[in-house]
C-alpha cells in the first residue's frame, strides 16, 4: 500500500527549543550594571537640561505678554506665536503654539481666573 497523498507534510514533532539571542542592552545590563546604572543617570540628566531650556524659552516669550488682563485662549496662543516668531525669528504654527500654552499651563506659567480668562504669570 502506497503512502495516502497529503499536500503538506505532517509535523514529525515540536522544533527544539532555543533561547532568543541576547539583546545589546541585556548584555551591557549583565556585564556592568553599575556603568549602564550611571549611564542612564546621564541621559536623564541631558533630557531634564533640554526640558528646563525649552521652559526657560517659554518663559522668556510670555514675560512680554501684558499681565494687566485675561486673555482668551486663541487670543493667547495667536499673542504667544506672535512673540515667538518676534523673540527668535521662527514662526509658530497654531499647533505649535497650543502645545507650548499647553504644556505652559501645566507647569504654571499661565493661570486661569474666576471667568475662565487666561493670564500670563510672569517669572
Amino acid at each position: 500500500m502506497s503512502q495516502p497523498f497529503r499536500p503538506f507534510r505532517r509535523r514529525t514533532g515540536q522544533p527544539p527549543i532555543t533561547r532568543r539571542p541576547e539583546s545589546p542592552w541585556a548584555r551591557a545590563w549583565r556585564l556592568s550594571p553599575e556603568r549602564m546604572r550611571q549611564h542612564i543617570g546621564q541621559l536623564n540628566d541631558a533630557r531634564t537640561a533640554k526640558s528646563d531650556e525649552a521652559a526657560q524659552l517659554v518663559q522668556a516669550v510670555i514675560n512680554l505678554i501684558p499681565a494687566d488682563k485675561g486673555y482668551r485662549a486663541h487670543e493667547i496662543r495667536d499673542l504667544f506665536a506672535g512673540e515667538w516668531g518676534r523673540c527668535y525669528d521662527e514662526p509658530l504654527t497654531k499647533k505649535d503654539a497650543w502645545n507650548k500654552i499647553r504644556k505652559a499651563m501645566r507647569h504654571g506659567m499661565l493661570g486661569r481666573d474666576d471667568n475662565g480668562l487666561i493670564f500670563p504669570r510672569h517669572g
